[in-house]
């Protein structure tokens, strides 16, 4: 059956916004927005960052797709810069 779309072809989604100030080094405290909107701290590592939000599952979809680790620090890989719109992040193992 082509273009069905079947569970067997269905794609898992996790998406929001986060939002923060730097402030000085160290992890920075920030924001994330989707319907609601969860605390957690951004920090910069040699090849990404690692980012933490306790609720971070409960955004819509996240808890389907979001390694646990979001709870205590995921880290993630800068794959690609894109021009003004933010950086593109990849989880990069289990954390």
């Amino acid at each position: 059956m082509r273009g069905c779309c079947s569970p067997w072809h269905a794609t898992k989604t996790c998406a929001f916004s986060i939002s923060g100030h730097v402030s000085g080094p160290g992890a920075v405290p920030v924001t994330t927005a989707g319907l609601e909107a969860f605390p957690g701290t951004l920090a910069a590592t040699q090849d990404g960052v690692t980012l933490a939000v306790p609720d971070g599952r409960q955004h819509p979809g996240c808890g389907l797709v979001l390694l646990p680790q979001i709870a205590r620090g995921l880290d993630l890989d800068l794959t690609r810069r894109t021009g003004g719109r933010g950086p593109c992040l990849f989880a990069r193992g289990s954390g």
